[in-house]
């Protein structure tokens, strides 16, 4: 039914897996790939022209500046900072989001399952 896929790992070894390895891929890809939706959706919003996403830049080049960096450096140290939030935002509500559909694609696969019938025709 499903090919084992060998898992090479760091010391040389390898491991096997059946269908767990496809049901892990499958998650992973789905993850990255709402993750990329959702980092996209709020980077938009993150503008020095919109106050509540400008004060926690502002304050922390300050606080970059207050360290001893230059201007710059402080405004690259803000700009990774603000990544690592909207990062980690855009992870929390993509796990939320597939933590939700996976919970309707089960309700509806127990749905098809009561509701279809199961015949087996043997004959004994």
């Amino acid at each position: 039914m499903f090919e084992v896929c060998h898992l090479a790992l760091p010391d040389g070894s390898g491991a096997q897996c059946g269908g767990s390895c496809i049901g892990t891929s499958v998650y992973a890809n789905w993850l990255q790939e709402r993750q990329q939706y959702y980092i996209t959706r709020f980077a938009q919003d993150v503008r020095l022209d919109n106050p509540q996403s400008s004060a926690p830049f502002v304050q922390a080049a300050y606080l970059g500046q207050r360290q001893g960096k230059d201007s710059f450096e402080a405004s690259r140290w803000a700009s990774t900072l603000i990544k690592g939030q909207v990062s980690l935002q855009a992870t929390l509500v993509a796990m939320k989001d597939i933590t939700g559909s996976t919970i309707w694609i089960c309700m509806g696969s127990i749905l098809f399952v009561l509701c279809v019938p199961y015949c087996k025709q043997e004959k004994t």
